[in-house]
Protein backbone atom coordinates (compact mmCIF):
# COMPACT_ATOMS: atom_id res chain seq x y z
CA UNK A 1 0.00 0.00 0.00
CA UNK A 2 1.48 3.30 -0.85
CA UNK A 3 2.18 6.42 1.60
CA UNK A 4 -0.19 8.88 0.18
CA UNK A 5 -2.77 7.85 -1.49
CA UNK A 6 -3.51 10.57 -4.13
CA UNK A 7 -7.17 9.89 -4.96
CA UNK A 8 -7.27 13.49 -7.28
CA UNK A 9 -9.70 14.88 -4.78
CA UNK A 10 -7.93 18.47 -5.18
CA UNK A 11 -8.91 19.63 -8.64
CA UNK A 12 -7.70 23.21 -9.11
CA UNK A 13 -9.11 23.26 -12.66
CA UNK A 14 -5.62 23.69 -14.28
CA UNK A 15 -4.64 20.17 -15.31
CA UNK A 16 -0.79 21.10 -14.70
CA UNK A 17 -0.83 21.31 -12.03
CA UNK A 18 -2.70 18.82 -11.15
CA UNK A 19 -0.61 16.57 -13.07
CA UNK A 20 2.28 18.21 -11.05
CA UNK A 21 0.17 17.15 -7.70
CA UNK A 22 -0.24 13.48 -8.81
CA UNK A 23 4.05 13.92 -9.53
CA UNK A 24 4.78 15.17 -6.35
CA UNK A 25 2.67 12.40 -4.52
CA UNK A 26 4.26 9.96 -6.68
CA UNK A 27 7.48 11.15 -5.64
CA UNK A 28 7.25 10.74 -1.96
CA UNK A 29 5.78 7.65 -2.25
CA UNK A 30 8.96 6.62 -4.06
CA UNK A 31 11.23 8.27 -1.21
CA UNK A 32 8.90 6.21 1.35
CA UNK A 33 9.41 3.30 -0.82
CA UNK A 34 12.96 3.53 -0.61
CA UNK A 35 13.21 4.46 2.93
CA UNK A 36 11.32 1.75 4.14
CA UNK A 37 12.91 -0.82 2.13
CA UNK A 38 16.56 0.45 3.93
CA UNK A 39 17.78 1.37 0.50
CA UNK A 40 21.33 2.04 0.16
CA UNK A 41 21.52 6.03 1.36
CA UNK A 42 22.73 7.58 -2.11
CA UNK A 43 19.52 5.99 -3.64
CA UNK A 44 17.29 7.73 -1.02
CA UNK A 45 19.22 10.55 -1.39
CA UNK A 46 18.62 10.99 -5.04
CA UNK A 47 14.81 10.37 -4.37
CA UNK A 48 14.83 13.07 -1.80
CA UNK A 49 16.65 14.94 -4.05
CA UNK A 50 13.94 14.82 -7.21
CA UNK A 51 11.46 15.30 -4.39
CA UNK A 52 12.94 18.52 -3.62
CA UNK A 53 13.33 19.51 -7.17
CA UNK A 54 10.03 18.72 -8.22
CA UNK A 55 8.46 20.97 -5.48
CA UNK A 56 10.58 23.33 -6.32
CA UNK A 57 9.46 23.26 -9.62
CA UNK A 58 5.82 22.71 -9.16
CA UNK A 59 6.15 25.95 -6.88
CA UNK A 60 7.44 28.19 -9.77
CA UNK A 61 4.42 26.82 -12.17
CA UNK A 62 1.97 27.56 -9.42
CA UNK A 63 3.09 31.15 -8.39
CA UNK A 64 3.81 32.15 -12.17
CA UNK A 65 -0.08 30.94 -12.76
CA UNK A 66 -1.55 32.74 -9.78
CA UNK A 67 0.48 36.11 -10.59
CA UNK A 68 -1.01 35.94 -14.44
CA UNK A 69 -4.39 35.48 -12.97
CA UNK A 70 -4.15 38.01 -10.25
CA UNK A 71 -4.70 35.68 -7.17
CA UNK A 72 -5.66 38.00 -4.32
CA UNK A 73 -4.04 35.30 -2.21
CA UNK A 74 -0.69 35.15 -4.09
CA UNK A 75 1.31 36.60 -1.30
CA UNK A 76 0.16 34.96 1.29
CA UNK A 77 0.23 31.57 -0.62
CA UNK A 78 3.97 32.51 -1.88
CA UNK A 79 4.99 32.58 1.98
CA UNK A 80 3.18 28.79 2.39
CA UNK A 81 5.59 27.86 -0.18
CA UNK A 82 9.00 29.92 1.20
CA UNK A 83 8.19 27.82 4.50
CA UNK A 84 7.81 24.42 2.84
CA UNK A 85 10.68 24.48 1.10
CA UNK A 86 12.66 25.68 3.92
CA UNK A 87 11.54 22.80 5.85
CA UNK A 88 12.01 20.67 3.03
CA UNK A 89 15.53 22.48 2.67
CA UNK A 90 16.06 21.64 6.51
CA UNK A 91 15.36 17.73 6.28
CA UNK A 92 17.26 17.89 3.24
CA UNK A 93 20.53 19.02 4.24
CA UNK A 94 20.34 17.15 7.57
CA UNK A 95 20.14 13.73 5.40
CA UNK A 96 22.87 14.88 2.45
CA UNK A 97 25.26 17.26 4.48
CA UNK A 98 25.37 16.27 7.98
CA UNK A 99 24.41 12.30 7.87
CA UNK A 100 21.39 12.59 9.47
CA UNK A 101 18.78 9.93 9.23
CA UNK A 102 15.34 10.65 7.76
CA UNK A 103 13.10 9.94 10.51
CA UNK A 104 8.87 9.56 10.63
CA UNK A 105 9.10 13.24 11.61
CA UNK A 106 10.02 13.81 7.84
CA UNK A 107 7.60 11.67 6.28
CA UNK A 108 4.71 13.03 9.01
CA UNK A 109 5.43 16.52 7.15
CA UNK A 110 5.59 14.94 4.02
CA UNK A 111 1.50 13.81 5.08
CA UNK A 112 0.31 16.89 6.56
CA UNK A 113 1.77 19.09 3.21
CA UNK A 114 -0.41 16.62 1.53
CA UNK A 115 -3.29 16.88 3.65
CA UNK A 116 -3.16 20.84 3.99
CA UNK A 117 -1.47 22.43 1.46
CA UNK A 118 -2.36 20.54 -1.68
CA UNK A 119 -6.06 19.04 -0.31
CA UNK A 120 -7.17 22.53 1.41
CA UNK A 121 -4.75 25.62 0.39
CA UNK A 122 -4.33 24.86 -3.28
CA UNK A 123 -8.29 23.62 -3.41
CA UNK A 124 -9.13 26.99 -2.17
CA UNK A 125 -8.40 28.60 -5.24
CA UNK A 126 -9.54 26.48 -7.58
CA UNK A 127 -11.94 28.64 -9.12
CA UNK A 128 -9.92 31.46 -9.59
CA UNK A 129 -7.25 29.76 -11.32
CA UNK A 130 -9.89 28.07 -13.20
CA UNK A 131 -11.32 31.47 -14.69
Amino acid sequence: MAFLDWTGVSQVGVRTMELEHAQLVKQMNGLHDHWTAEAPRPIVARALQVLYDGTLSHFRHEEAHMRQHRHPGYDAHCRIHRDLMQTLTRFRDAFVKNGSALEAEFFEFLAHWLSRHILEVDASYADDLAA
